[in-house]
């Protein structure tokens, strides 16, 4: 018999009869539709009892069940009343069936060979199997038949697997190069899953590879409006890259991802290539492989599939910055993909290599499984390259300039041809190089690893001098020039870096304390990492610092980073290659004043008006400076919101270097000039947005807590006196809605102490009450009452009138807090008499008042002041006031009483949803 339940219940009699033989009766159908969907299980007596009745069955559900299941046996499995297929077992029954008899147990073994396939990236088998397994379906699982909770489980997890093979249908066929034939059925399905990202990528990609790149960005616009809007949330880290490389114009992004196994051409070459090879021994001077080369998993099988994925030669590239283990990662692909390069593999290492963090005698040491710790940091170069040092598993080209100057085309030939075979002498002209190395490599297929390229001028003449061979370069920016797909680099996951760090560091060097046998604690080693920015060549220089100083513990390491002045001489310290590095790349820009001066900003993304402001230039022209310092690799650019358009971010190790290069090369009074700029723009930008927005990452300046105290301790420290106390006078609603007690203490002390020196009475009154406020919020009723009668003090000092009457309102709800209501009202009629009739200080009395009257009379007491509260915020046009006001008016009337206020008087401000 033929059982579908993808769709429609039907039951057929056999393939050669099509008659349906389908149960008409609801009860019958759901007895069967329960057991077809488990079937091979065993299905308990109870369960059928639920679904069919639910939690209300009747007292003859046991008996009413075995009538269902005798007539089913004797309808669909034999008119003898024989059990047939369907089996008593205790505690229930079991429907026994092959696989192709039930579509449903058909459409998931499908389902399993297309993942299998596209797991081995077989792009036509993946596709075609999801394709048989998706024809299976006829609508919603068991559309016309009455579902229990057992049913409606099966039919969300069978739903969420036709998705799951509709989005890898589309995705192999999108690697077919089929975005042509997909774009029409990609917009219905965007429109259909709405929220499924997935979807809204292979859109994306199909509409840019069409040459429609304007849609293919409003595409993410359109899923972005609708993601903010319903749930509150940006799109993912992978849509929002996918965004970042359309709005770039990647042209590695035209290029369907390649599959695994070569297509039959491709296979045809390699074996006629094989057959051409010399009989002498093919060039082999890869590096070793790092045996620290840890995580990258996803970015090695790109990297592998697209060096042999063309027949007839070509390039590919890896980026990132600085530290970010391009040298490594080449070096594993190339080792990997050897069988495909039988004529040999050359490494060709070019003076300005970005990746020089650590050591060349480590990396040749590890490279044979040794750790840093036992390394001893002896010989310098890159660590997160993986090139060995003399001795180790085969040599490399090192292709250096005279006297440090850039290598040149003529030099990269030169070397390439001796390990090619070239004897005596060269000849001068570069196309006599190139026709030279095309005849040496005629019917050899190579691979040519370029470590560290600054310029198309190094890698062209190379490419162009080889036929079937392969060019991977790896290089801090993408040189203008060079054709062909990307691998780029960001930060390691963190797991990926703690599990770096320790490996590196050894179990010696990696302890938290003193004790030899004591691992160091997650928390200890991720700080570390997140100090290193997760980049595999700071975390292993932080990890070589434990084996020059073997006294140290993880915990002391830890405690030597937080400072960010010192932070990156000792990571130098841990590998000279890091200086290096970063020098070179620093050298190459053309803007390294503007470099600099984006040192001021704190860790984080920010936008095109923060860097606007530093520069003190329009946010056209800083656009135009970021975007080159992104084309040179010192930047990263992320889809952004609002005006901004993006948003960038310097990676950790650069933002220090900016830092210092900040505080070594720039003039002082620039520095302090391009400080007030910031500080003015952030204390606008501030006023004129939702407060909440500053801390909840949607803020075009960097943002949360850290980040903004950090930029007032920089105003305090270039002495922008009145500049401190207007940023920590725009922070507070901030810091209070969200209750950043320490970020709120830590600037309002530092606003103190400058409205102190530039003997600013009113502020120093001001801001004694706020930390009053932050002391009451942390229930610290002394302190609080310290401050507010030192604030109460300086405001009379100061005639301010508002301001007396803030800290007489907070005086009188700590007394309320206590429970002595006549002193709090004998402190409110004062505050009510210095304010005259408006302002934020006769706000703050009335809503005590209120407090009191709830607290004294109960609601309907309290109205007249909450309306009087709701009216002065209105005149104070204080948006986030009123709502309070009006939240709480609300509640009088509806006779309630305010969440929070008969236990905690005070923390009211932290009700936002009152």
């Amino acid at each position: 018999m033929r059982f579908r339940v993808l769709g429609p219940l039907e039951v057929q009699a056999s393939d050669t009869d099509p008659r349906a033989v389908t149960p008409r009766a609801a009860k019958i159908r759901v007895v069967l539709a329960t057991l077809l969907v488990r079937a091979n299980e065993i299905v308990s007596a109870e369960s059928l009892i639920d679904e069919l009745w639910g939690e209300h069955p009747p007292r003859t559900a046991k008996t009413t069940l075995q009538v269902y299941i005798s007539q089913l046996r004797k309808s669909l499995f034999g008119r003898d009343g024989s059990a047939g297929a369907l089996e008593t077992r205790v505690p229930g029954y079991v429907l026994r069936m092959d696989t192709g008899e039930l579509d449903m147990a058909r459409f998931e073994e499908l389902h399993a060979r297309g993942r299998e396939a596209m797991e081995r990236r077989d792009w036509a088998t993946a596709a075609e199997r999801q394709r048989e397994a998706l024809e299976l379906w006829r609508g919603p699982l068991l559309s016309d038949t009455p579902h229990g909770a057992l049913l409606d489980a099966a039919a969300t997890r069978l739903a969420e697997l036709r998705t799951t093979a509709l989005e890898q249908r589309v995705r192999a066929e999108l690697n077919q190069g089929r975005h042509h034939d997909l774009v029409s059925e990609l917009q219905g399905l965007a429109g259909e899953f709405a929220l499924r990202e997935e979807f809204h990528a292979h859109l994306m990609v199909a509409l840019y590879r069409t040459g429609r790149q304007a849609e293919a960005l409003r595409a993410f616009t359109r899923l972005r409006r609708t993601l903010v809007e319903e749930l509150a949330i940006e799109p993912g880290r992978p849509l929002q890259e996918l965004h970042a490389r359309i709005l770039s114009g990647d042209a590695g992004l035209l290029v369907p991802e390649p599959a695994a196994v070569p297509a039959q051409r491709v296979r045809e070459v390699l074996r006629a290539t094989a057959r051409a090879q010399p009989a002498e021994p093919p060039v082999d001077d890869l590096p070793p492989v790092d045996a620290l080369f840890t995580g990258r998993s996803t970015e090695l099988d790109r990297l592998c599939a697209l060096l042999v994925s063309d027949p007839v030669g070509g390039c590919v590239t890896v980026t990132g910055t600085a530290g970010s283990g391009k040298t490594a990662l080449a070096v594993a692909a190339a080792h990997r993909s050897g069988g495909e390069f039988p004529g040999g593999r050359v490494f060709v290492e070019l003076d300005g290599e970005d990746g020089a963090v650590g050591a060349v005698g480590v990396v040749g040491a590890v490279g044979a499984g040794r750790t840093v710790g036992e390394v001893g940091m002896q010989g310098q170069a890159g660590s997160t390259s993986a090139a060995g040092s003399d001795g180790a598993a085969g040599t490399h080209v090192r292709a250096c300039g005279d006297a440090g100057a850039p290598v040149g085309a003529a030099q990269v030939l030169e070397r390439v041809l001796r390990r090619c075979g070239a004897t005596g002498e060269l000849p001068e002209r570069i196309a006599d190089r190139q026709s030279l190395l095309r005849r040496l490599t005629a019917g050899r297929r190579m691979l040519f690893v370029v470590d560290g390229a600054a310029s198309a001028a190094q890698v062209l003449p190379l490419l162009q001098g080889t036929s079937g061979s392969v060019v991977l370069v790896t290089c801090r920016r993408v040189p203008v020039g060079i054709e062909g797909p990307l691998v780029r680099l960001a930060a390691l996951h963190p797991s990926e870096a703690r599990e770096l760090f320790v490996a590196a560091a050894g179990v010696r060097g990696a302890r938290e304390t003193t004790e030899p046998d004591l691992p160091p604690a997650v928390e200890t080693v991720e700080e570390i990492v997140r100090m290193c920015g997760a980049l595999p060549g700071a975390v292993r220089s932080a990890a070589g610092l434990l084996a020059l100083h073997p006294h140290w513990t993880a915990r002391r390491l830890a405690e030597r980073l937080r400072d960010e002045n010192v932070r990156l001489d000792l990571l130098r310290r841990g590998s000279s290659g890091l200086a290096s590095a970063l020098s070179s790349g620093y050298a190459e820009t053309e803007d390294r004043a503007g470099f600099r001066l984006l040192g001021l900003l704190p860790p984080g993304p920010f936008g095109v008006r923060a860097a606007a402001s530093v520069f003190g230039q329009s946010p056209e022209v800083a656009e135009y400076r970021l975007e080159a310092m992104v084309a040179a690799g010192l930047l990263t650019a992320e889809p952004g919101t609002g005006a901004d358009g993006l948003t960038f971010q310097l990676p950790e190790l650069l933002r220090l270097f900016a830092a210092e290069r900040l505080r070594v090369e720039e003039d002082p009074a620039e520095v302090r000039r391009a400080t007030a700029r910031l500080v003015a723009a952030l204390v606008a930008e501030l006023r004129q947005e939702d407060t909440s927005r500053a801390l909840g990452g949607r803020s075009r300046f960097p943002t949360g807590g850290a980040g903004l105290v950090r930029i007032l301790e920089q105003a305090h420290a270039a002495g922008l006196w009145p500049d401190t106390v207007r940023l920590a006078d725009a922070l507070t609603p901030a810091f209070e809605e969200r209750a950043d007690w320490a970020a709120w203490e830590r600037c309002h002390r530092l606003a103190l102490d400058a409205a102190r020196q530039a003997g600013d009475s009113p502020a120093e009154a001001r801001l004694l009450r706020s930390l009053g406020d932050l002391a009451w919020q942390r229930r610290q009723q002394a302190v609080a009452a310290d401050h507010y009668g030192r604030a109460r003090q300086a405001a009379r000092s100061a005639g301010d009138g508002q301001e007396h009457a803030r800290t007489l309102a907070g005086l009188a709800e700590l007394r309320l807090d206590a429970g002595a209501l006549e002193e709090a009202a004998q402190l409110l009629g004062p505050a009510l008499d210095t304010t005259g009739r408006e302002g934020r200080g006769r706000y703050e009395a009335h809503r005590v008042m209120a407090l009191l009257a709830l607290e004294a009379q109960g609601p309907a007491a309290a109205e007249r002041h909450f309306s009087v509260c709701l009216r002065l915020a209105r005149a104070l046009d204080e948006p986030r006031l009123e709502s309070y006001a009006r939240r709480w008016l609300n509640a009088v009337r509806d006779g309630g009483r305010l969440p929070g206020i008969e236990l905690r008087p005070g923390v009211w401000r932290l009700h936002t949803a009152v």
